[in-house]
């Protein structure tokens, strides 16, 4: 009680606050015309629209009271040819794109929505995937937003990101004094297949959608860029297996540990990341390679502007040998204020048991070696065929989401009572006037 009669006078000194601080401002804009988007749109308006619905996380939530589980059923796939658009339209498909041979639906600005429908055979949680290929544009990602049944399901379903894939156009040149100067970025085209997912990183796997037998909906709606789609498909959702599971099959086939190891720098062997913004940067610490007393050597990869949810970077590596390796790194995680950053762990493109999902790294404020291993203390093992393999690192908010999307509910709280408040007072409001807000807010009352 005493802890919620708190947190009310909090917002009600917060509201007071912005009140009057604008009173006394230059500006006599309405709040509602204060935050637009560049064409004029009320942002604030559409901010609380989408906030009257569920987060994902109750969704989940609900599922797992019912018992809900994966459906045991094939994958069902609807062809571009069989895309409904506006108006119930058939879409034109385009050839050869991508270097694609089949049909394709290429979705433009013009192009409002696209829907898809699927018979369900048998009930169960599913997931879509979707092949999509991301043409040259402004370079930002594709984005989405989702209906299902022709209802909004939660509050994430309205930022699905269809991410572009970048690379350094080269290595690092030497300017005129000798520090390394950062390459250009270029994109690397090519078809992709993702399941969809919230646009935040607040969740480790796909959006589920439990699904009755017979004919259901998914309809995307457009909110930028430009995407090329092939084939949808609603697939019974994934399961990663423990690590406790993985590791008895590794003692059931007999795998051995590996005689050789392998190092590698992570800054030098990027394959590709989904944002151009997350690149090479310089450390000063001696054990840092390449290193130089004197001069700026691009030596460690990520750091601070590897922080949003969602942002991934995948590294290329090679084993000599099959056989269970354990991976080790230099890490440096001082950026969040004591909290862990988490990283989802993928190798080969597939996370390969649930630990990985969100593996947390500690705050820090120096460099240490970390071997990727349980709360015990006992290192992953995993398991790898001589020969190439990638592993992908990529941002999620692990035990943070919570906490942000407790922060996002009082920040919409504290906009819906400024709302009312100024439908009352105006956007100009009389500094000597008595107003009592507890009689008709009843929001601000400790009940």
């Amino acid at each position: 009680m005493r802890l919620r009669l708190f947190k009310l006078m909090v917002l009600l000194l917060v509201i007071v606050s912005l009140l009057f601080a604008n009173a006394h401002g230059v500006s006599d804009t309405m709040l509602k015309e204060k935050f637009t988007y560049g064409s004029g749109e009320n942002v604030g308006v559409e901010y609380l629209d989408w906030y009257k619905y569920p987060y994902y996380s109750s969704i989940l939530e609900e599922y797992e009271k019912k018992g809900y589980k994966p459906a045991a059923a094939e994958p069902i796939v609807v062809e571009p040819k069989d895309f409904k658009l506006d108006g119930n339209k058939q879409p034109g498909l385009y050839y050869g794109v991508g270097g694609k041979d089949t049909g394709v639906f290429v979705w433009d600005k013009d192009i409002n929505s696209c829907e898809w429908s699927f018979n369900v055979p048998v009930a169960g949680l599913y997931e879509v995937e979707i092949e999509y290929f991301m043409p040259p544009g402004s370079g930002n990602p594709g984005i989405r937003s989702l209906v299902v049944d022709g209802e909004i399901p939660f509050i994430e379903a309205g930022n699905i990101v269809f991410h572009r894939m970048w690379k350094d156009a080269g290595e690092p040149i030497i300017n005129s004094i000798g520090d390394e100067v950062r390459p250009g970025q270029v994109e690397v085209q090519g078809w992709r297949t993702t399941r969809l997912i919230d646009g935040s990183g607040f969740y480790p796997t796909p959006f589920k959608f439990y699904f009755t037998p017979g004919i259901h909906t998914i309809k995307l709606e457009y909110i930028d860029q430009t995407i090329v789609f092939s084939d949808v498909k609603l697939v019974p959702a994934g399961e990663i297996p423990s690590y406790g599971t993985v590791k008895e099959q590794y003692i059931k086939n007999g795998y051995k540990m590996a005689s050789q190891s392998i190092e590698f720098e992570a800054e030098s062997n990027v394959v590709e990341k989904n944002d151009p913004t997350v690149r090479r940067e310089s450390s000063g610490d001696p054990l840092s390679q390449p290193y130089s007393p004197a001069y700026r050597k691009l030596n460690v990869m990520g750091g601070y502007r590897w922080r949003r949810g969602n942002q991934s970077i995948t590294w290329k590596f090679t084993v000599p040998e099959d056989g269970l390796y354990k991976i080790g790194m230099r890490v440096l995680q001082s950026y969040n204020d004591g909290l862990p950053s988490h990283r989802q762990i993928a190798i080969d493109g597939k996370v390969p048991f649930k630990e990985f999902l969100e593996y947390k790294f500690d705050y820090g404020t120096s460099w240490n070696s970390e071997v990727l291993k349980d709360e015990k203390g006992e290192p992953y093992l995993f398991y790898l065929e001589k020969g190439e393999h990638t592993l992908t690192m990529t941002v999620k908010m692990g035990s943070l989401t919570p906490i942000i999307q407790s922060l996002n509910a009082d920040t919409l709280l504290i906009s819906e009572v400024l709302t009312d408040i100024y439908k009352i007072t105006g956007s100009n409001p009389d500094p000597t006037m008595i107003m009592n807000f507890l009689r008709p807010f009843q929001i601000l009352k400790a009940t």
